[in-house]
């Protein structure tokens, strides 16, 4: 049902690939961005923070800004530090851990599918946020980071990209020991079995990126004329590819009731414990007062996600949180980089009050969600692989070639 094409991307090439991609923008702090780019004028970050190139400052989301940036990446493109190819192609994606890796394609999905349905949301997006990214987009002309899609698992699909990746890789990257390979399919009809498969199969549901597909899907209804933008950016993987991690939830400069133990047993038992956290499908973890406690949902017959059931009776209930989104009491540490002992360091130290504790969702839950057009509280999940910025570069002006 979804329409997926391959696409004329624009990519660095083979031998400075290593200097120009990076992580997503959000790995970095500003100073850190900073740093590198005085070490490194040609990380894609330099066309993200122009500002770091001429010294000369401008504000965040203003026009000026995106004229520098969509300048920054025309250099980039006239001294052959982005080449874009001269035939549609999809991507096969290989992101190399240690112990596991990913294999997925990159591709371009029309934003008609996002009005349709076709692809499926699992989080509520802000509608500033979607103003501001369709503002960059309009402006910049580029798509440079996939939204992260999974659909079904398939033979198919992966007898396809098995026998492409037994080519040599036309891009290697190494960053932070983890190694990402692009090999390009611009065979034809190769191509078409991937594009069959997308219309013949159901839904493809957003693992993360909603408010880049809201933008573009945005940018598209206003650009009606232009093909180009009526696609954007994906990169798809299988759902068994995917691994899903939660986000411990870290609560500071609240006022804890001193009935709070009485508060929460109205709807959990509350048990201490002394070994670590067996943490399952409703029963939570807390750690308050250097204890550690498991708190067991009572209401065995609520299907509600532990995150959301968190939220409703302790963090909205017994705190008063309402907008966890952008409450300051409340900051989040992904489960992938921070351990829970970690966590409970910082409670220890004062930097925290106290911290809980959520066992991941699975991709069954994700897609029952969203095929039920609910959505999840924010920092439900945090999901692997992480994509990169300037691997494989989408054009809202040049990239879509209908007819082959």
């Amino acid at each position: 049902m979804a329409k997926v094409i391959p696409f004329k991307g624009i990519l660095p090439p083979k031998h400075l690939a290593d200097k120009i991609v990076t992580m997503s923008a959000d790995n970095y702090s500003y100073e850190e961005a900073k740093k590198i780019v005085e070490i490194n004028p040609l990380s894609y970050l330099s066309i993200i923070y122009p500002d770091f190139i001429d010294y000369q400052k401008t504000q965040a989301h203003s026009l000026q800004r995106f004229h520098k940036i969509y300048n920054r990446f025309q250099w980039f493109r006239k001294n052959q530090y982005f080449v874009q190819d001269t035939k549609p192609q999809f991507y096969i994606y290989k992101q190399k851990h240690l112990n596991f890796e990913f294999n997925g394609i990159i591709g371009a999905i029309s934003a008609e599918d996002y009005f349709k349905g076709n692809i499926k949301i699992h989080e509520q997006t802000l509608s500033e946020r979607e103003k501001k990214l369709k503002e960059y987009l309009k402006h910049c002309r580029i798509n440079a980071e996939p939204v992260l899609f999974f659909y079904p698992d398939s033979k198919t699909i992966t007898d396809i990209i098995l026998n492409i990746q037994q080519n040599s890789p036309d891009i290697v990257v190494n960053i932070n020991n983890i190694q990402h390979f692009i090999w390009k399919s611009n065979n034809v009809l190769i191509n078409a079995d991937i594009q069959n498969y997308f219309e013949k199969t159901g839904y493809v549901f957003i693992a993360d990126g909603h408010h880049r597909s809201a933008s573009s899907s945005l940018l598209a209804k206003e650009e009606q004329n232009n093909i180009h933008a009526q696609f954007f950016l994906g990169a798809f993987f299988q759902e068994s590819q995917l691994k899903i991690y939660s986000f411990h939830r870290l609560l500071k400069n609240v006022v804890v009731p001193d009935d709070f133990v009485e508060k929460i047993s109205e709807n959990f038992i509350v048990e201490e414990i002394q070994s670590d956290y067996d943490l399952k499908n409703h029963i939570l973890g807390m750690y308050w007062k250097n204890k550690r406690y498991l708190l067991r949902y009572k209401n065995v017959d609520d299907s509600s996600i532990d995150t959301d059931i968190l939220y409703q009776y302790i963090l909205k209930k017994i705190f008063l949180i309402e907008d966890v989104r952008n409450n300051p009491c409340v900051d989040y540490y992904s489960e992938y980089i921070y351990s829970r002992l970690q966590a409970e360091e910082m409670v220890k130290k004062g930097d925290y009050t106290l911290a809980f504790f959520t066992h991941p969702v699975s991709t069954t839950t994700i897609k029952n969600i969203a095929l039920q057009n609910n959505t999840m509280p924010p920092k439900s999940t945090y999901v692997l692989p992480k994509l990169l910025n300037g691997l494989v570069v989408y054009s809202l002006d040049e990239s879509i070639v209908l007819k082959q």
